[in-house]
């Protein structure tokens, strides 16, 4: 395992994790409650949910070399 799959392999659990506390990052957090305040219990849920989503994916294909930094 290189470096880059591990770090698309971190980052995708992380969005795992904060979509598992996703109500204690809306509740507890200042960003979460921002959210909650721009588009409602519901819709700060879905955009939380759509933010943490993209993240799982950025680190799948990060993980899977599909995507990566530029080397030079």
């Amino acid at each position: 395992m290189n470096e880059q799959q591990l770090i698309g392999l971190v980052v995708a659990v992380l969005g795992c994790v904060g979509w598992y506390h996703q109500r204690w990052l809306l509740e507890r957090t200042p960003k979460g409650r921002r959210l909650v305040g721009w588009f409602g219990l519901v819709g700060g849920a879905r955009v939380l949910r759509l933010l943490l989503a993209a993240v799982v994916v950025f680190g799948v294909l990060l993980a899977g070399d599909v995507i990566g930094p530029r080397g030079g």
